[in-house]
């Protein structure tokens, strides 16, 4: 059975769990301590928040908390991950086909040029339209606009740790993966 706290200890731990820093939830849970200095509250107060039961209740409530969060969450880190997903593998062949088109030109010889037609949304399954940023008629006729492929691929290799951060790129690795991301496309 685990020790029961105080009713200071709880009420540090509390604080703490409402984004308090370790100083603000030690003066609010030992008021005596106000009069003190900074830095002696700043070591009371990680002494304490380093004992086992105090750090076992944090712990234990920080838990339920997240938990509680990650129910009411609008999105959960899969539907963000399968989101990043579909933004970094689309296709732009996905969205839009290329064909040779031909015309009867006025002296009668039938030519050919090159075409891009958008597919109509509804030919697009439902996972890859998740790419798209926005459809709209321009001057030159409609345009696709697809959301940052390269942002969302970057986001999901730092989230499979295949680089050590993006800011260290010393040894290349980031280079190598936008390099051999453009040579497949």
């Amino acid at each position: 059975m685990r020790e029961k706290l105080t009713n200071k200890q709880e009420k540090f731990v509390q604080e703490l769990l409402t984004g308090k820093s370790q100083r603000e939830a030690y003066k609010i849970a030992y008021p005596k301590s106000e009069k003190w200095t900074d830095s002696a509250i700043d070591s009371r107060a990680s002494r304490l928040f380093k004992t086992d039961k105090v750090l076992t209740r944090y712990n234990e409530l920080h838990d339920r908390l997240i938990q509680e969060a990650e129910k009411e969450a609008i999105a959960s880190a899969k539907d963000v991950l399968k989101e990043l997903t579909a933004i970094g593998m689309a296709d732009i062949l996905d969205f839009v086909e290329y064909r040779d088109e031909e015309y009867t030109d006025p002296n009668g010889e039938i030519k050919t040029f090159p075409a891009v037609r958008i597919k109509n949304t509804a030919e697009i399954p439902k996972h890859k339209r998740k790419a798209i940023c926005s459809i709209k008629q321009g001057k030159e006729g409609v345009e696709i606009k697809l959301n940052d492929k390269m942002k969302a691929l970057q986001l999901l290799g730092e989230h499979l740790r295949l680089f050590n951060t993006v800011d260290d790129n010393s040894n290349g690795q980031l280079d190598k993966l936008i390099e051999a991301i453009k040579n497949v496309h």
